[in-house]
């Protein structure tokens, strides 16, 4: 017995899909900011990130004197392309990066400066 497809399924090539969920991958570039002394402290400006953002999964890179967060964020974070003429990519970032910035200028036990982190729309490469 063939099997009826009600829905379809979407391959179109430079589309990124998500079946069931709400996930977007961003990239937060934190310069001049080297979070290797904040890996694994309570308190940390590393953990109070990942606290306010809440990623489904998550990397910190340090590279240079500078640090690099990659995460992927499912929810209200998580944003859409285009709904009903909306640009809420644009909208999430702006949100990301107002809640990172906000964690202040002296962050964690080694007052790390967040006030200049910048927010990436990634996608899936």
């Amino acid at each position: 017995m063939p099997i009826a497809r009600t829905s379809g399924v979407k391959t179109e090539l430079d589309t990124n899909y998500f079946t069931d969920v709400n996930l977007t991958y961003y990239a937060v570039e934190i310069l001049g900011q080297d979070l290797t002394s904040e890996a694994g402290l309570a308190g940390g400006a590393s953990e109070l990130i990942v606290q306010v953002l809440k990623p489904s999964a998550y990397r910190f890179k340090v590279q240079g004197g500078h640090t690099y967060f990659y995460c992927l964020i499912e929810g209200s974070y998580g944003g859409d392309d285009d709904m009903q003429g909306l640009n809420l990519k644009a909208d999430t970032l702006g949100e990301i990066q107002r809640t990172i910035r906000g964690l202040g200028s002296a962050v964690g036990p080694n007052s790390i400066d967040l006030t200049g982190a910048t927010v990436y729309f990634k996608g899936l490469q």
